[in-house]
């Protein structure tokens, strides 16, 4: 399909010119689209919509826009992922501020993917601060769910080294002694996976809890 000219993105469509138009901030632009009819929650052939892109980046004007244009908080697009996924997974202070944002809108903070049990929880515990972490179990997230997973959101803290977050997960009722089941570290804890990737700030703390 030849590329044409939306309101001064070129795209091979209106939808298509949406989504590039978020990835920039571009809000004028977006209004003008929603005005002409382009569908707010259009999912690309990865899934992935305006609003799981402007998750991606970490792109606050875009998200408020699209927040109070209704768009829907919870599809599932490309890798199984929900917009807040999205902005958990990009973390520190532009993914935070991000997730902060879509879990105050109403967001679902406890999908669970699939494929690997990831959640919402299991990404912020990575890299994302602390009120986030906090947000998350106070809207509903399971500190150490979902049942059965091989791997706890403490478990991925400690092997990020990311301190705050453990002294959080901890706080909220984290189990320091679930063992781990993935295939190349069975029956490991937070502390011993640690110690293993060499994370030793996350070692020292939880070497220190009675």
């Amino acid at each position: 399909m030849t590329a044409k000219t939306f309101h001064g993105i070129s795209a091979k469509s209106p939808e298509e010119a949406f989504i590039i138009a978020a990835a920039n901030s571009q809000v004028p632009v977006m209004k003008k689209l929603l005005a002409e009819g382009v569908a707010i929650d259009h999912q690309q052939a990865n899934g992935d919509t305006a609003l799981h892109t402007a998750a991606e980046l970490g792109l606050l004007k875009s998200l408020r826009f699209l927040i109070q244009q209704k768009a829907k908080l919870n599809l599932i697009g490309n890798y199984e992922l929900t917009p807040l996924m999205i902005a958990c997974n990009l973390g520190k202070k532009k993914g935070s501020n991000a997730a902060l944002l879509l879990i105050n809108a109403g967001a679902d903070v406890t999908f669970v993917r699939e494929s690997d049990g990831m959640t919402a929880l299991k990404f912020a515990a990575q890299e994302c601060t602390p009120e986030v972490i906090q947000a998350l179990i106070d809207h509903g997230a399971d500190v150490d769910g979902p049942q059965g997973t091989d791997q706890t959101a403490l478990m991925l803290a400690a092997r990020s080294n990311h301190v705050t977050a453990l002294e959080v997960l901890i706080a909220n009722g984290a189990d320091p002694k679930r063992k781990c089941g993935l295939p190349w570290a069975v029956g490991q804890t937070a502390q011993e996976l640690a110690e293993m990737e060499e994370c030793k700030k996350a070692f020292k703390y939880l070497s220190g809890l009675k």
